[in-house]
């Protein structure tokens, strides 16, 4: 299988870089969440990422318009970091879940398929994060990509596939890859003076696993590694003159550019 364009994360390793601590909750947000305030839930702790207790997802406010399907999830951080990947992880390709008054009723959810991520952005819309390129465009795995990886471990006692994914041999298949999940990395000027990202999932997997039907967005880990640069950024009040006046541009006699006058 290949994992070209990403790697697995691991419990073992990936603590020490987690920028979870720099995260500004408060000043971080979600637009068109079917819950308020559920999109800041799911910037969890390194160590919490695989509990799927807590999640967000999109509001099906018009079965009828595709924008059911997207999330804006704008994430402020407390000082500059200098960020290397980010990890974002579905409850699944396509999650069919019993609920509501009637049991019969099905209420369907899928993992996003497409993310463009927006480097020190504030006020971003949904119109405009649509039409804007990206500082980075990623096309997601499905959330069973570590799944199959673990299977194939598994079921053929291979340790080099074990060691691939599980960054180290296990000693059985209940230990390949359980807390494994997906992390992208980001490159480029921008992240390494990161103040805040802006997440666009505009797209999921039921565009391409149903025929006739899009379904919510449902996304339950979004997470970042790098480190901390210990620079806080404060705003800078500028005044500019709409016009320049004489009288306070004097230049004393003698100086370069002064004309003299008889």
């Amino acid at each position: 299988m290949s994992c070209a364009g990403h790697s697995h994360d691991h419990d073992h390793d990936a603590p020490t870089f987690s920028l979870h601590p720099y995260i500004n909750h408060n000043q971080s947000y979600c637009l068109n969440e079917s819950i308020p305030n559920s999109g800041v839930q799911i910037l969890k702790t390194h160590s919490e990422r695989m509990v799927s207790n807590a999640s967000v997802t999109s509001d099906p406010y018009d079965p009828d318009d595709t924008e059911e399907v997207e999330l804006l999830l704008h994430v402020a951080f407390s000082e500059a970091v200098n960020m290397t990947s980010l990890s974002v992880h579905g409850r699944g390709s396509l999650v069919e879940i019993a609920g509501g008054d009637d049991d019969e009723e099905i209420r369907r959810t899928a993992a996003p398929l497409k993310c463009k991520i927006f480097v020190n952005r504030t006020n971003l819309d949904f119109e405009t994060a649509r039409e804007l390129k990206g500082d980075v465009e990623l096309d997601l795995v499905p959330p069973e990509h570590m799944h199959e990886v673990n299977a194939i471990a598994a079921e053929n006692n291979n340790a080099i596939a074990a060691e691939h994914y599980n960054g180290r041999a296990a000693s059985n298949s209940d230990d390949i890859g359980i807390l494994a999940t997906v992390d992208y990395p980001v490159r480029g000027t921008k992240f390494k003076y990161c103040d805040n990202v802006t997440l666009f999932f505009g797209e999921n997997y039921s565009s391409v696993l149903l025929e006739d039907e899009v379904v919510p967005t449902e996304i339950i880990y979004v997470g970042f590694k790098g480190k901390g640069t210990n620079i806080e950024r404060r705003a800078v009040e500028t005044v500019y003159e709409s016009r320049g006046m004489k009288k306070d541009h004097k230049v004393p006699d003698g100086e370069y550019g002064a004309k003299h006058f008889m």
